[in-house]
């Protein structure tokens, strides 16, 4: 199965906050990740004028973390990396991304980057191209790795490797301790 992780960092806590950075990363169920993936940073002026809100609690997060840390969510990642300038162009390389890979699953951490993606695909006035079976929450899988994931430095490419890592160890552990009949079925 194809699955894809998506991660944001963002200036705000809610589903319309603006977006710094968005990274999409496809990966299998075993402890491979295959080098596909968008490094995208949205325009934030344009956000603004369509309304995206920005949180001063969050923005005074972001200022007391590490100087370094601006500068690793200003840069990009590599030849997919891309610069977009409009939430319709954050949308249009989503839907793409998709197109291309037809993941199975779409995972993120928490809520809060689903209900992100879904409100960018709304103000956008497009279809989100998945439907909510699979949809998939991988913080569920602190409880069977029998720890929370680990720290990462807060940018969405590590922390959508960090997030791979962990579901794919909470699978390995699920599928060895499945009855055999059921393991395919669960991963």
């Amino acid at each position: 199965m194809k699955h894809l992780m998506i991660d944001y960092e963002t200036w705000g806590k809610t589903p319309d906050c603006v977006v710094r950075a968005l990274a999409l990363v496809m990966f299998g169920a075993e402890q491979t990740k295959t080098p596909l993936l968008i490094d995208a940073r949205p325009s934030i002026d344009n956000q603004l004028e369509h309304g995206r809100s920005v949180d001063p609690e969050t923005v005074a997060f972001w200022q007391r973390q590490n100087p370094v840390l601006s500068e690793i969510l200003d840069r990009h990642y590599g030849a997919e990396s891309i610069k977009v300038s409009s939430i319709h162009s954050i949308v249009g390389e989503i839907n793409q991304f998709f197109e291309l890979y037809q993941p199975d699953y779409i995972w993120s951490r928490r809520h809060l980057d689903m209900q992100l993606t879904h409100h960018l695909f709304d103000q956008a006035g497009c279809p989100i191209p998945w439907t909510y079976d699979q949809v998939m929450d991988c913080s569920a899988f602190d409880l069977i790795c029998e720890r929370p994931m680990p720290p990462t430095p807060h940018d969405p490419m590590s922390d959508c490797i960090a997030q791979i890592d962990h579901v794919q160890t909470a699978m390995a552990i699920a599928e060895t301790a499945l009855p055999r009949n059921l393991r395919k079925q669960a991963c």
